[in-house]
């Protein structure tokens, strides 16, 4: 019970910051059009890509391809392929032999 409680005081904590730290129409409140500006133009330039790798995507494979390189070509298939996705990043991860990871599709509650 006692952790219950911690956890309604922390999401009430957590919703009095958010509403005290925003103003009406989510202005921040204490804070004028010169002093945003100004916050602006120090940060703006980490929303934008370094020249270093602007049009530079890599050389990753299509996520619509099989691994054994067939195309995704209809929904079902790509129902397949991010199972096959899920199977191989889950085995990376340590997470075998999990039989509702392992085939989604067919373990489904919605499954034809």
């Amino acid at each position: 019970m006692t952790e219950m409680k911690l956890l309604i005081k922390g999401l009430l904590l957590i919703l009095a910051t958010f509403i005290f730290s925003f103003g009406i129409n989510g202005q921040i409140v204490g804070e004028n059009e010169s002093e945003r500006q100004a916050a602006w133009q120090k940060i703006g330039p980490f929303f934008s890509t370094p020249d270093e790798f602007k049009d530079k995507y890599g050389d990753y494979r299509s996520p619509l391809k099989f691994y054994n390189g067939q195309p995704v070509r209809t929904p079902n298939d790509w129902k397949e392929r991010r199972d096959e996705i899920l199977v191989r990043w889950n085995d990376m991860m340590g997470f075998k032999n999990r039989v509702a990871m392992t085939n989604r599709a067919e373990h489904s509650p919605n499954a034809e």
